[in-house]
């Protein structure tokens, strides 16, 4: 799963990834947000942090 983090503030991303990752956690999660951010930013910056649980 992703969780967008507090941290992700004008052109950063922060996200934690945790457990398995799916398609939908993709599309449902991640990619909306880049979606957005991309509209506003010509770059962006990510911070990915992986769980320990990551697979």
């Amino acid at each position: 799963m992703f969780e967008i983090l507090p941290q992700s503030a004008g052109a950063l991303l922060a996200v934690r990834a945790g457990g398995k990752l799916s398609a939908d956690d993709y599309e449902e999660i991640l990619l909306p947000k880049l979606d957005e951010l991309f509209k506003a930013h010509k770059k962006l910056n990510m911070l990915v942090i992986f769980d320990e649980d990551f697979a």
